[in-house]
């Protein structure tokens, strides 16, 4: 299952384990303007696992390149 949440400045979505066992923490993944991340909390450790990709501010260009 997952929820989508529309805030301010970003869409949250957050993926939510629903085994009948306990598999992982849920996964939280937020679009920005200007990145996208990817969260995981560690229940052992207590930190939280974060990957971030930037968005590259020109990736439409070569694109547009191509379909002219």
């Amino acid at each position: 299952m997952f929820t989508i949440e529309h805030e301010f400045d970003a869409t949250v979505i957050t993926l939510i384990d629903e085994g009948t066992a306990h598999l992982e923490e849920d996964v939280v993944i937020q679009a920005f303007e200007d990145q996208v991340t990817l969260e995981q909390g560690n229940p052992e450790t207590g930190e939280v696992a974060r990957i971030v990709l930037s968005v590259w501010a020109g990736w439409k260009r070569p694109f547009t390149r191509l379909w002219r």
